[in-house]
């Protein structure tokens, strides 16, 4: 038997912790087609979830061939089938998609109905023109945060009349580890020297009119040379674009036998095959005439291809002189009617880029004549958006975004009110789990609205590692005045608690872990108006005890889900056992930890691969010297050496609530063989946690713990010992449980011998206790009590 110094603990944490936590994230948008907001959709996603962001995804618009190809990698669908299968309810929504469709529907309005629960939410978007489709700026206004790809859509949207601090940057990046498998050059045959290749969507956007332009006034066709081009996106009813091609050079009196070939991809080539096919070229060429991010001149430098590209746009983010070579633009030209016409996001005062013809034909005959300089501008492109422009840098700076507009969403729906209605008087500063449960009502009410004021009492167990927002939220509400008509909830020990003359009602917050009560506490609580008890437990033990059933009310505890929903990186854990039981509790034999320690001695030997962790303190003042020397009497008792048994460890942590939740998941199962509880907040967060369980089938815990969801012990009912009335005197004359050793030694063994029949439990247990006991659900029933 070992003793974990808190020491140990701090240096993992700090090895592992580094950063907040990950807000959830609800993502709403394209993700399973060709398009580029799917494409970006998965280059975020992705990354996120390796490393452990809890996302929704919402998939929008799927194309069926996609989904084929995707459903060959089994790894990665499966990946994708549990972020589609996920659930966030409390978190960050991003809607990834134009604000309005073609007939004016608001799907950023559709996206924040559907999605009331959420904290925030955040629209991502972006344009290609000087200016937004009507009602676009209205639609995202309305919007929590706004995020674009390029400081050039940042100047459209401001100026559009979207608020300047209501705009992030979130530019696109790419997963570049796709980029570097082998190819086979052969894929593509080469024809010529030298290759330029175009890859867009075949719209008048694009400009392939001034690529044809361009390619004519640049090369012959004795030029050793070819243009290759990959597009998408025609319309039904068009013509093809190589009909298309041949009818713009009949009307410019060219042929494809006068200038330098240009070769048509006219196969479909899957998303896995586009590196290749860049690869394949010599250099990129679009002389678009606007884009929100430009993700192919991107592609093609992460590829190490010369790009060449138009000098407006949000390219211009990470394309520039010394990387590229950018095409003049001598001035802005109205988006021609006809396009207006067929695509409605398109407007008649809108203008666009008018990339130069002679200057686009000049730059690719640069390109073609002087390769080494083409090279090393590649090199210097390739470069950059390797080290720059990144799927791991856009995750980050997607949980900076989130992160901020939560804290500040939270913040602003949670000013202070001017008096409050309601006074919740306990230790909320403090470590204990008395005082934490106090924090989740106080906290819970305070984000529904409800005007409450702290009434901070000393805590006589030290402070609790709160964070910054949380100290602050207490101090705004401590100071928070008490309108005339009040009610004061007295969350506090019942020898400490008195009634407050001026209040309306005092409520009296309290349970008690035996069949019964002593005789002055049944006195003391009939002094107060009401008294509110955790569980059906023990509403029947205070009837019983002498309480008038009128003034007893059921106010189940509750916990932050959203502190559960996060991905927690387990903490290193002592012991050489692959499995470890995990207890937190005091140390009194309330908590039954002699039948614990019984069990163990009878449950595994020295070489079974399990470890015993105990988290424990001492309320009668043990320091963890007496309690490892109790150990070792109990297991001398026995007739047991504790090197004739599996480890157990001691663990002297002292953790913040967030890591007391890493401490639960990192656990294989949670024992403990209570003797009575008033709730069992171990067991409800050890479950919160998805960690199976194993208790007592008795008292408070069974509020939330059957057989479907735990392990449940045999017991009997007995009279407290003497030796237990000798540390609280306050159970004299009570019964209590008394677990069944023979049936713990059996459950433990059956636990660690079948995980996974112990995870289908733990994981239905999660599911309820995140849904039933929210401190935001279990506040709606409170506030029905202080109304």
């Amino acid at each position: 038997m070992t003793t974990t110094s808190q020491g140990l603990l701090a240096q993992d944490i700090s090895a592992k912790t580094k950063g907040k936590p990950a807000i959830p994230i609800s993502w709403y948008g394209p993700i399973f087609n060709y398009s580029g907001y799917a494409k970006v959709s998965r280059e975020v996603l992705m990354p996120m979830h390796r490393r452990g962001v809890v996302i929704e995804a919402t998939n929008v618009g799927p194309n069926d061939r996609f989904i084929a190809e995707l459903n060959q990698n089994q790894q990665l669908a499966a990946a994708w089938n549990q972020m589609l299968s996920t659930r966030v309810e409390r978190g960050v929504g991003l809607c990834f998609h134009v604000p309005l469709l073609h007939n004016g529907a608001d799907i950023m309005e559709h996206f924040r109905a559907r999605s009331p629960s959420l904290s925030a939410h955040i629209g991502y978007t972006m344009f290609e023109t000087d200016r937004l489709p009507s009602g676009w700026a209205k639609a995202v206004s309305a919007l929590d945060r706004v995020l674009v790809p390029s400081q050039y859509c940042r100047d459209v949207f401001i100026r559009e009349g979207v608020p300047e601090e209501q705009i992030g940057l979130l530019p696109h990046g790419l997963d570049w580890s796709a980029y570097d498998v082998p190819f086979d050059p052969l894929a593509f045959p080469r024809r010529s020297e030298f290759v330029f290749l175009s890859v867009f969507e075949w719209t008048p956007r694009k400009g392939w009119d001034v690529l044809l332009d361009a390619w004519c006034e640049a090369f012959e066709s004795r030029d050793d040379v070819r243009l290759l081009i990959r597009a998408s996106g025609v319309r039904k009813g068009d013509p093809s674009p190589k009909e298309q091609i041949d009818a713009y050079l009949a009307k410019r009196g060219r042929s494809r036998d006068s200038i330098a070939p240009i070769e048509m991809i006219e196969r479909f080539i899957p998303e896995s095959e586009m590196p290749t096919l860049f690869r394949s070229a010599d250099a990129f060429v679009l002389p678009t005439r606007g884009e929100g991010w430009g993700l192919p001149y991107l592609e093609a430098m992460a590829c190490g291809l010369p790009v060449i590209g138009t000098r407006w746009g949000g390219q211009l983010d990470f394309l520039h002189d010394n990387n590229s070579y950018l095409i003049d633009v001598p001035s802005l030209e109205l988006v021609p009617a006809a396009f207006t016409k067929a695509n409605a996001y398109y407007e008649s005062d809108h203008l666009w880029a008018s990339p130069c013809r002679r200057h686009t034909a000049e730059l690719m005959r640069r390109v073609f004549e002087n390769r080494d300089e083409a090279k090393g501008r590649a090199a210097l492109a390739e470069k950059e958006a390797r080290t720059i422009w990144h799927s791991e840098m856009v995750a980050d700076r997607l949980q900076e975004e989130c992160d901020q507009v939560f804290r500040a969403t939270w913040s602003r729906n949670r000013q202070v009110a001017k008096s409050a209605q309601c006074t919740w008087i306990n230790p909320l500063r403090g470590r204990s789990g008395f005082a934490e449960e106090g924090r989740h009502y106080l906290f819970g009410l305070d984000e529904i609205g409800y005007p409450v004021r702290a009434g901070i009492t000393a805590s006589v167990h030290g402070l609790a590692d709160l964070t910054e927002a949380e100290e602050s939220r207490l101090s705004e509400l401590a100071g928070l005045p008490l309108e005339r008509s009040f009610t004061a909830v007295h969350h506090t020990l019942p020898a400490v608690s008195q009634a407050i003359p001026a209040a309306d009602r005092n409520v009296l917050r309290a349970m008690f872990e035996t069949d019964g009560l002593p005789q002055r506490w049944v006195e003391r609580f009939n002094t107060f108006d009401e008294l509110w008890v955790p569980s059906e437990f023990n509403r029947q033990t205070f009837e019983r005890a002498g309480i008038p059933a009128s003034k007893i009310s059921v106010l189940p505890e509750a916990l932050d889900r959203r502190v559960y929903e996060q991905p927690h990186q387990p903490l290193s854990l002592p012991g050489s056992g692959t499995f470890r039981f995990l207890s937190v509790f005091d140390w009194t034999l309330r908590k039954g930890w002699d039948l614990l320690i019984r069990a163990w001695l009878e449950s595994f030997k020295a070489g079974d691969k399990v470890t015993l962790l105990l988290k424990v303190h001492s309320s009668l003042n043990y320091d963890l010297a007496e309690i490892s020397r109790q150990i070792e009497l109990a297991a001398a008792q026995c007739g047991r050496s504790l090197d004739e048994v599996a480890d157990i460890e001691i663990l002297d942590w002292n953790l913040s609530g967030a890591d007391m939740s890493r401490l639960f998941a990192s656990a294989d199962a949670y024992v403990m063989p209570t003797r009575g509880e008033g709730w069992g907040r171990p067991f409800f967060e050890s479950m919160a946690a998805g960690t199976p369980v194993i208790g007592t089938a008795w008292s408070g815990q069974t509020a939330f713990m059957d057989a479907q969801n735990s392990w449940l012990l045999d017991y009997d009912l007995v009279p407290v010992s003497a030796p237990a009335i000798s540390e609280a005197s306050v159970f004299e004359g009570q019964n209590w449980a008394e677990v069944r050793i023979e049936h713990l030694i059996e459950t433990m063994q059956r636990v660690a011998s079948s995980p996974q029949e112990s995870q289908q439990k733990a994981t239905r247990a999660r599911r309820e206790i995140l849904d039933r006991f929210d401190r935001r659900t279990v506040a709606q029933q409170l506030r029905t009590l202080l109304n």
